[in-house]
């Protein structure tokens, strides 16, 4: 069943999501997705709503035009994965990347098994990259995204401020390997998932979730 919607920050996107969707307005389609205890939330159920089945698919119904993500959270396995939809009056072009203006600012290569590959060693690298996959319909096995000690730090620096600033206290992130490791206590599932939304928001490149948020009334004491 799809989760009670909470108010969701106005957001950014930054790492490519797991898939996009184009979809024209009023249309409504099945998509395939993966088994398992899904739940599936839209940002935004005026642009896009959606229900997950366990069959394994997710039904999308497109409103009014605009960009929204689709939330899909699995508290069986701790993990957590986003789609964006983006819907116009009439189908939208898939939006290509221009990975020109990189040039200078990042270490990049283009082509092979993924067509953009870069190193992020400085906080221009980062905004850089985050404008790219802000205006473009990129998903996340388009894009490989490496980072030496500079840029792992500045980007957790910019999380950590990110995540405060939206009111979040004493939450730990650490980058372990692949997992980007969130250590937090929240006051309930509503708040889990805003601030996952949060740190997905301001991340650049695919991270697996290392999801250590446990719920805990006192936390909103």
């Amino acid at each position: 069943m799809l989760l009670g919607i909470v108010a969701w920050p106005g957001y950014s996107l930054a790492i490519p999501p797991e898939r996009v969707v184009l979809m024209e307005a009023g249309d409504a389609k099945y998509e395939l997705a993966g088994f398992g205890s899904w739940v599936a939330e839209s940002t935004n159920p005026k642009v896009v709503k959606a229900k997950y089945f366990k069959t394994a698919e997710v039904f999308l119904e497109a409103g009014e035009p605009g960009t929204a993500l689709i939330i899909f959270t699995n508290k069986v396995i701790d993990r957590f994965s986003i789609w964006k939809v983006r819907v116009a009056e009439k189908k939208p072009v898939e939006r290509k990347p221009d990975p020109s203006f990189l040039a200078g600012l990042c270490d990049c290569g283009m082509g092979g098994k993924y067509p953009i590959r870069c190193t992020v060693k400085n906080a221009e690298c980062l905004e850089a990259l985050r404008k790219l996959f802000q205006d473009s319909d990129l998903n996340s096995k388009s894009v490989w995204v490496k980072y030496d000690i500079v840029g792992a730090q500045t980007l957790l620096k910019d999380m950590q401020i990110k995540v405060a600033e939206a009111g979040f206290k004493d939450v730990e992130l650490a980058l372990v390997g692949g997992n980007l490791r969130i250590t937090a206590r929240v006051a309930d599932e509503p708040a889990r998932r805003k601030l996952l939304l949060v740190v997905y928001q301001h991340m650049v490149g695919k991270f697996v979730p290392d999801d250590r948020i446990k719920i805990e009334p006192a936390a909103a004491k």
